[in-house]
């Protein structure tokens, strides 16, 4: 796969993520027209937390996930974007 690293109205979800632990049971989801990227931690159904990952220029169009559990961007430019945290 040729993927390009991103560093800090389409949405997917993928949730048990391993190796980005940080997002482990939450549902990922970007907007199209700002290029930014949410977290929605809902473990505590009465009480989630939505929280903001990155602010970028894409226009998301897809995630996808590897078997490595890396969480991948899809954008418009046609080019694949996997998402790093800084930790």
């Amino acid at each position: 796969m040729n993927a390009t690293r991103a560093m800090p109205q389409s949405e997917a979800s993928y949730t048990e993520d391993q190796k980005l632990t940080d997002l482990t049971e939450s549902y990922i989801y970007g907007d199209y027209v700002s290029g930014r990227i949410w977290a929605l931690k809902s473990a505590d159904t009465t009480n989630p937390v939505n929280i903001e990952l990155l602010k970028t220029d894409l226009k998301i169009t897809s995630f996808g996930i590897d078997e490595k559990n890396e969480l991948y961007i899809c954008a418009e430019d046609g080019k694949i974007y996997v998402i790093e945290l800084q930790r």
